[in-house]
């Protein structure tokens, strides 16, 4: 089963296909043996620590489920890993690559659980290749005592607003198409913090001027905004959040450094003590300086998460002490996404050096595990004025 545009769908494949398909069980000799015919060199890595893992970790691995993006480890990022891996790094590997905590959760459940219904990893590819197979939407019927529990959206910003008692902070993000609504305040996988306009601007700019005017006021630029509507056909979106309900209180940080520097010691603990090493070095020196001293340019490394270049969490956690001030601010460049504009004083600066609106950082929520009536979704129409469409339109 898996999720197709706007429901589920479900492949079958014949059993004579799948006397052609290699299937391993679910259980831990079953993933190890699909990773050696198919990862071999991730097998080579983990080869020293299987039994020490199994034996070990194998009865008590919730411990590990909800640890930080320091602690995924992808299999690209594994791979690259210099060898020996250690104990931990095996493990995280296996948990965040091949869900070996699923092995857990299927021995915990109770006396009701259908010992038929049995699960097998395959190949991707090898699937994808199998004759004789069926792909079936599924129309999921949602019970009316469900949506009654978790529907009732606001309809309008008003509304949400009267709703909210004022304490309502927003951003603008945007998707390929309307079918596909934003599920984080920023898409960037596994970003852990989102810049976001506050009670200021949603009283003000978002009820008096229209969306095309509100993405200039909020920084963005004439031909970015041309090419996302006009070249790429996205959607704009506006999420607005309920600071405060029902004792559900999101948290919002002052974009000041002091405020940068709260939020990292609270969702990038590693990150902390490095920071307030090169703090004043870092509020003092201009981007192009530290360029010179990483020898490339920021900005070239930001749209490629996978660039060696680009100082995620999790590779700032692996870097060597002690961490340079250029690292440090090449992390907050990368994943803060504090940029060259970036004053500390709170508000945005625009490119033409005038200020902007008032800004706040917080977590990068996933809005469906906000309470449904914390938060309002609305797609922005944006019409952009016929002197920039055949300004942009070459």
């Amino acid at each position: 089963v898996f999720e197709s545009v706007n429901n589920f769908s479900m492949v079958i494949v014949s059993e004579d296909s799948t006397s052609r398909l290699p299937l391993y069980p679910m259980t831990f000799d079953g993933i190890i043996s699909a990773i050696e015919n198919y990862l071999p060199l991730a097998y080579h890595r983990l080869q020293p620590w299987l039994s020490t893992i199994e034996n070990e970790h194998g009865s008590n691995l919730d411990q590990y489920l909800s640890q930080d993006d320091c602690c995924k480890i992808s299999y690209d990022t594994f791979i690259s890993l210099p060898q020996p891996v250690t104990q931990t790094q095996a493990l995280h590997f296996l948990i965040s690559e091949m869900y070996i905590h699923q092995l857990q959760y299927s021995n915990n459940k109770d006396s009701s659980y259908d010992d038929k219904s049995k699960r097998y990893l395959c190949s991707t590819e090898d699937f994808t290749k199998s004759n004789n197979f069926e792909i079936i939407p599924m129309s999921v019927v949602i019970p009316e005592g469900i949506i009654k529990t978790c529907s009732n959206p606001p309809l309008t910003v008003s509304d949400f607003l009267n709703r909210s008692n004022g304490k309502v902070f927003g951003r603008i993000c945007s998707t390929p198409n309307r079918l596909e609504s934003p599920k984080n305040l920023s898409y960037i996988p596994g970003r852990k913090t989102a810049f976001v306009f506050g009670p200021e601007t949603v009283q003000t700019l978002l009820l008096q001027k229209k969306p095309y005017d509100i993405l200039l006021e909020l920084g963005m630029l004439p031909e970015g905004i041309y090419d996302k509507c006009c070249v790429r056909n996205n959607v704009y979106w506006l999420i607005l959040l309920n600071q405060d309900l029902r004792g559900s209180k999101l948290d919002f940080y002052d974009a000041t450094w002091q405020g940068i520097v709260t939020a990292i010691k609270d969702i990038y603990p590693q990150a902390y003590n490095d920071l307030l090493i090169h703090l004043e070095e870092i509020k003092t020196t201009k981007i192009e300086v530290f360029e010179k001293m990483a020898q490339f340019r920021f900005i070239n490394v930001l749209p490629f998460r996978d660039s060696p270049n680009y100082i995620s969490y999790q590779r700032f956690c692996n870097l060597p002490h002690p961490r340079l001030a250029w690292q440090v601010r090449l992390f907050l460049y990368c994943e803060l996404r504090v940029l060259e504009l970036f004053a500390g004083d709170g508000y945005t600066k625009l490119e033409d050096g005038k200020i902007g609106e008032k800004e706040y950082l917080c977590r990068n929520y996933n809005l469906l595990d906000l309470d449904r009536n914390q938060y309002i979704i609305l797609p922005l129409s944006v019409n952009i004025p016929d002197e920039v469409i055949k300004q942009f339109s070459y």
